[in-house]
Parts: C-alpha cells; structure tokens; sequence
C-alpha cells in the first residue's frame, strides 16, 4: 500500500487486490500512465513522419 488508509473494507480489499496484482505484475500500469505513454509515442511516430526524429 502507499500508506494512506482506506476508509472502508471494499476500499481496502481492492487496494489489497491491486498491491498483489502489481506484485505478480511489475509492469501494471495506472490507466492515467498508459494515456501519457501512447501520447508520447503518438508524437515521436508524428516527429518521425515529418522526417524530424533521427532513427534508432
């Protein structure tokens, strides 16, 4: 957990659940991270078109 308190026990036991899928998958990621990475993606490939991103 990070250390806040959940005010009820369904807040707690879904907090529980996502502790122990995240263990069982470190690369879970917040839906808010997965949004900023296919937004950064989306602008390298637009950069990439323009012909303005070197290649890897």
């Amino acid at each position: 957990m990070d250390g806040r308190r959940c005010a009820t026990r369904e807040g707690a036991q879904y907090e529980a659940r996502r502790h122990d899928a995240a263990v069982e998958n470190p690369l879970m990621l917040e839906p808010e991270t997965v949004g900023g990475l296919v937004t950064v993606w989306t602008a390298i490939a637009d950069l990439h078109v323009q012909g303005i991103a070197p290649e890897q």
